[in-house]
């Protein structure tokens, strides 16, 4: 970290949800859920705070933003499917690493799993048209309300048939 924040002066760190560690500050009280299975604790707030406390003993400036998405992303359970493709991505994830790659993602393009250069990902930006039918799809599927401000302004900016305006992909 310290070695890419010297080269960069930035970096994102990503962690699974679900990663465990162990607390190297001794025992502690271990929370158990209603099945008595022992509850982990929250990777990202130790490795947030070890960051901090080594970068501030090594007199690096750090300004650090730690996002826990799993609340903001999900609207409902995950399903079988999720679940399913989910755990395709994870393990073609670990067959890329144990073979060596790096800087990139794993993605699903014609029903393949393929690997994404990183330098790929962030070539281009793709626009949705929150009136189109992908965006309309996202939210029936996730169960968010519809916001009636996308019912009511579906004109783009040229005029054009949202099919054929290039602000409107869905």
């Amino acid at each position: 970290l310290e070695v890419r924040l010297a080269a960069k002066r930035h970096a994102v760190i990503v962690v699974a949800e679900g990663a465990r560690f162990v607390d190297d500050a001794g025992p502690s009280e271990t929370r158990k859920d209603a099945s008595g299975n022992v509850m982990a604790k929250d990777v990202g707030v130790y490795l947030k705070n070890r960051i901090i406390s080594r970068m501030k003993t090594q007199g690096i400036p750090i300004s650090l933003k730690y996002i826990d998405p799993s609340y903001i992303i999900r609207s409902q359970p995950a399903n079988s499917q999720d679940s399913a493709f989910c755990l395709e991505l994870g393990i073609n994830a670990v067959h890329a690493a144990m073979a060596g790659r790096t800087d990139m993602i794993i993605s699903y393009w014609n029903q393949h799993f393929v690997h994404v250069p990183m330098e790929l990902t962030t070539k281009g930006r793709k626009k949705i048209n929150p009136a189109g039918n992908l965006w309309q799809a996202v939210l029936t599927t996730t169960g968010q309300v519809v916001a009636p401000i996308y019912k009511t302004h579906t004109k783009t900016a040229t005029h054009q048939h949202p099919a054929k305006s290039p602000e409107s992909r869905d």
